[in-house]
């Protein structure tokens, strides 16, 4: 090669320019795509992943289709970037054996030109050559072990969509999208309610609980008393033995949706999508479709209206899908807020102020009381102070409902229920309840 050193030369002149602008090439290439891959998946993708831990508030508040279009909408976007990220990687190291090739020409023409008669030196040219070839087999024996491995997994892949289609079907089936509402005059009743998670013990057990429209009850209990899962199974979300009827109405679950309609759930953790109070008040709604005025109005009942006026953007200010950007008792009036938004007739608060200081529970409290008498109220607390203006108590204990009566009157009864009043530190005066 030595004796060559113009066709040398030129072979590593052309090797490194080639490398050097392909490595370029696909450097630039994968740092847009990254970057744009990046800007998805921070904002609206991560919004849709964090709202599967408030699978509960989407199902109840029928929201699964506004997640799955958005979720679907941004998977588009982004799986060509995926796919795109995935392959440029194993692009450069096939354009590095293509320039090699082209390197061992060039030296191959230096060495026939110089020693075109002579047999030995062909046969050294086509060493060369043969050489080269002797690379590019190996990375044709991996892109048949690619094909190999798609080849297997295509089944599993195959199972994996039909299961979908299967779950798509069930899911939709039951008309997540209507808009119809149950109708609810009198009563919700629960009958001989038994509940088990492992099909072994019951968490609940031959409950029977009467809610009657436009009353404020409170369900209370140590924990593991089977509060949560009692509110689960009235919204339907976990399968039970027994019966519930709204009216005359049983629950079952062609009607569940109708029911969810009418019923505005307020959770511990209230749940954000990137955007601003406009979009997370009206939670799961196409931004178009959103009503303004409505939002605006169900802000002055959570009192958090004013409180946005003092700011510069106001309503419009940016909220990011952890809730950056407003304060616990903001979070939990936005909860409520949205509660209200879809005018429901019952309101379900699962310890909605388990996590609050003292003074905003109070503000959250008179809130709640300003609601009592036009919705019916059902409350789940730890915090009894929550409660003081309930018009009933359910008292749970072990999975059991042991009694139903006011604050007062629980107390007088049992033991364990004033222990309880006594832990939150609630005094009633009897001539005062009365």
């Amino acid at each position: 090669m030595f004796m060559l050193p113009a066709f040398t030369l030129l072979a590593i002149l052309f090797f490194s320019i080639a490398g050097s602008m392909q490595s370029g090439f696909f450097r630039r290439w994968s740092e847009r795509l990254a970057q744009r891959r990046f800007q998805l998946t921070d904002g609206p993708f991560n919004s849709v992943i964090n709202s599967l831990n408030c699978i509960k508030d989407i199902k109840i508040n029928g929201c699964e289709r506004f997640f799955y279009n958005y979720f679907s909408d941004v998977s588009k976007q982004i799986i060509p970037f995926n796919e795109k990220l995935t392959l440029i990687p194993l692009i450069p190291q096939y354009i590095i054996e293509i320039i090699f090739i082209f390197t061992m020409i060039i030296l191959c023409l230096g060495i026939l030109t110089k020693y075109g008669e002579q047999p030995s030196n062909i046969l050294i040219s086509f060493g060369v050559i043969a050489i080269a070839i002797y690379r590019v087999v190996p990375q044709i024996y991996k892109n048949q072990i690619y094909l190999n491995y798609i080849n297997i997994h295509t089944k599993n892949i195959d199972d994996l969509f039909e299961k979908y289609e299967q779950f798509m079907k069930y899911e939709y089936s039951k008309d997540p999208d209507t808009k119809e509402k149950m109708p609810f005059h009198d009563s919700i009743s629960i009958q001989k309610l038994n509940y088990s998670y492992n099909k072994q013990k019951n968490v609940l057990n031959d409950i029977n609980l009467d809610i009657k429209n436009g009353e404020f009850i409170g369900i209370v209990g140590l924990s593991g008393a089977g509060k949560s899962t009692l509110i689960d199974c009235l919204l339907g979300l976990l399968e039970y033995d027994g019966k519930i009827f709204v009216d005359n109405s049983l629950l079952t679950k062609d009607n569940i949706r109708t029911f969810r309609n009418i019923i505005g759930y307020v959770p511990q953790k209230i749940c954000t999508i990137e955007g601003d109070i406009y979009s997370n008040v009206a939670w799961g709604i196409d931004r178009k479709d959103i009503d303004k005025e409505r939002v605006n109005s169900v802000l002055k009942t959570a009192q958090l209206y004013d409180q946005l006026q003092q700011t510069e953007d106001g309503p419009t200010i940016a909220i990011k899908q952890d809730g950056t950007g407003l304060s616990g008792g903001q979070m939990q009036r936005i909860g409520i807020a949205r509660a209200l938004y879809r005018n429901p007739e019952i309101i379900i608060l699962d310890e909605a102020t388990s996590n609050l200081d003292v003074k905003i529970e109070n503000k959250l409290t008179q809130v709640i009381s300003e609601i009592k008498g036009n919705k019916t109220i059902i409350a789940i607390a730890h915090r009894l102070s929550t409660l003081i203006n309930c018009d009933r108590i359910a008292f749970l204990e072990d999975g059991k409902l042991v009694d139903v009566g006011t604050f007062q009157e629980l107390s007088e009864r049992y033991a364990d229920f004033e222990e309880i009043l006594k832990l939150s530190r609630i005094n009633f005066d009897t001539e005062e309840r009365q």
